[in-house]
C-alpha cells in the first residue's frame, strides 16, 4: 500500500526595501520598515511499504587500484613410502649327483713288433796305400798322404823351403804352445808330441777335432784320443787345415816336444 505525506515548511525571510529606496541611511532613535514575506512550500514524499526510507546514495568512490597480495609460496614435503620388502629367493637345495664312474676301457691285447735284425756292420775297407816316399822325404810325409788319401783329398808335395822355415819357427816357439809364422806360410797348426809319434799327433791333435772325417771313422779318431790326451775346447780349425784341398805343399818340424806343420799354395 502506498501513501503520501505532505509536509510544510516555512521559511522565513527578510524582504528587501522597496524600490525607489536608495541608500539607506541609518539614523539613530529611527524606525525602518520592514516587510515579511511568509512562502509555505509543500513537499511530497512517496513512501513504499515495506520498504525503509530512502536515503541519499553513497557516491560511489572511483576504485583505487591496489597490487596484489605477493604469492604465498607453501613448500610442500612428500615423504617417499617405504620400500617394499623384496621378495627373498630361496633356492631350492642342491642335490649332489654321484658322477659315474667311466669303466676303464680294455686294453688292447699287446702284438710284440716284429723282430728286424740290424743291419750288418759295413767291411772294414782299409785306407789306400799311400805312395812311397821319395828317398828325400821325411817320414811324416808318408803318414799325411796316407790319411789325405783315405779321406779323398789329393796327396801334398814336400816343400824344401817351408822345411827351412818351419824349422826356424818351432825353435822360436821353444817349447811353447804357440803360433809362430814367417812370410810363405798359409795355414799352420800347432801341438804337442814325441818327435817319433807324429801319426798320434796328426790325428789325435788336428784331424780328430771332427770325430766323423769321412776316410778317418769314429773308432780310429776315438783310439786315437784315448792315446793321446786332447782337449779341443770345440775347434774345429786345425781339422780344416789339414783336409783342405787349396793346399799343395807341406813341411813340418818338432822342437822340445811341440810339433808344427805348416801348408802352402805351391808345391
Amino acid at each position: 500500500m502506498r501513501y503520501s505525506l505532505a509536509v510544510a515548511a516555512i521559511v522565513g525571510a527578510v524582504a528587501a526595501r522597496p524600490q525607489g529606496y536608495g541608500h539607506r541611511h541609518e539614523h539613530p532613535g529611527k524606525v525602518y520598515h520592514t516587510n515579511v514575506v511568509v512562502e509555505t512550500v509543500v513537499k511530497y514524499v512517496t513512501m513504499t511499504e515495506g520498504y525503509g526510507a530512502p536515503s541519499n546514495p553513497t557516491p560511489t568512490p572511483e576504485p583505487v587500484y591496489q597490487a596484489p597480495p605477493p604469492p604465498v609460496i607453501e613448500t610442500i614435503v612428500y615423504q617417499a613410502p617405504p620400500p617394499a620388502p623384496s621378495a627373498v629367493y630361496d633356492s631350492p637345495p642342491i642335490i649332489e649327483q654321484p658322477t659315474p664312474t667311466p669303466e676303464a676301457p680294455a686294453a688292447p691285447a699287446y702284438t710284440p713288433p716284429a723282430y728286424t735284425p740290424p743291419p750288418a756292420a759295413p767291411a772294414y775297407t782299409p785306407p789306400p796305400a799311400a805312395p812311397a816316399p821319395s828317398a828325400d822325404e821325411p817320414a811324416y810325409m808318408a803318414t799325411i798322404n796316407k790319411w789325405r788319401s783315405a779321406m779323398g783329398k789329393p796327396t801334398l808335395a814336400y816343400n824344401t823351403t817351408l822345411q827351412a822355415i818351419v824349422d826356424v819357427e818351432v825353435k822360436e816357439m821353444n817349447g811353447a804352445l804357440t803360433h809362430v809364422t814367417k812370410p810363405g806360410v798359409y795355414g799352420q797348426v800347432v801341438a804337442p808330441g814325441q818327435s817319433t809319434d807324429f801319426g798320434g799327433v796328426w790325428l789325435a791333435g788336428w784331424v780328430c777335432e771332427v770325430p766323423d772325417t769321412p776316410g778317418v771313422g769314429e773308432q780310429t779318431c776315438k783310439d786315437a784320443l784315448a792315446k793321446n790326451n786332447f782337449n779341443h775346447e770345440g775347434q774345429t780349425d786345425h781339422n780344416e787345415i789339414c783336409t783342405a784341398e787349396r793346399y799343395k805343399g807341406v813341411a813340418c818340424g818338432n822342437y822340445k816336444g811341440m810339433w808344427a806343420c805348416d801348408f802352402t799354395l805351391y808345391e
